[in-house]
């Protein structure tokens, strides 16, 4: 299938994506090994969050779910930090990095896409994840889990798609993976 990738870069760039790139869901490696970060529970949200393992599904439930799309955009976001123990301006990138997922799910759909699946940061909709009160998602819809969780290998795709995936000083890079079917 032909798409028009100029159409769809210039969507994450207008949303404010620093780069991005078109790829056919084909030529993304999903690594299951990948899901051992969630287990690892760095983040302190496995188990306490419906985006996250174990609730997002299996390993092969998502590898799935993902490459039941023919399409995904690849974008990176850049935000100045003062160091890695900064973490109120680490969590404000978070927070801007779904934002732009759920704007793009949003013009992809206006746009004709179907099947729309971002994957971000940990989703940070709700100040408290419905799971911990025993309760469905209160916004499915706008809902984002992470790539770790989807067992995305980001360096690959970052290198596939010609960026960095290292941060420089000062400033953390955030990607996201926006799938869908036309």
């Amino acid at each position: 299938m032909k798409y028009d990738c100029e159409k769809f870069t210039d969507l994450a760039l207008s949303l404010g994506a620093r780069r991005a790139c078109i790829i056919d869901v084909s030529n993304i490696l999903f690594n299951p090994e990948f899901r051992k970060f969630c287990e690892e529970n760095a983040c302190g949200f496995y188990g306490k969050n419906l985006m996250c393992p174990p609730d997002i599904g299996t390993v092969e439930q998502v590898i799935s779910k993902a490459k039941s799309r023919n399409i995904g955009i690849f974008y990176e976001t850049i935000s100045p930090i003062k160091d890695f123990e900064d973490k109120d301006n680490i969590k404000l990138a978070g927070i801007n990095q779904n934002v732009i997922s759920e704007k793009m799910k949003q013009e992809l759909l206006k746009m004709g896409a179907k099947d729309v699946l971002c994957m971000s940061t940990r989703c940070k909709y709700c100040d408290r994840c419905a799971k911990l009160d025993n309760k469905n998602c209160y916004h499915p819809d706008i809902a984002v889990g992470c790539l770790s969780a989807y067992c995305v290998d980001v360096s690959d795709l970052a290198k596939k798609c010609g960026m960095d995936y290292t941060c420089k000083e000062g400033t953390l890079s955030l990607f996201g993976l926006t799938l869908f079917n036309l």
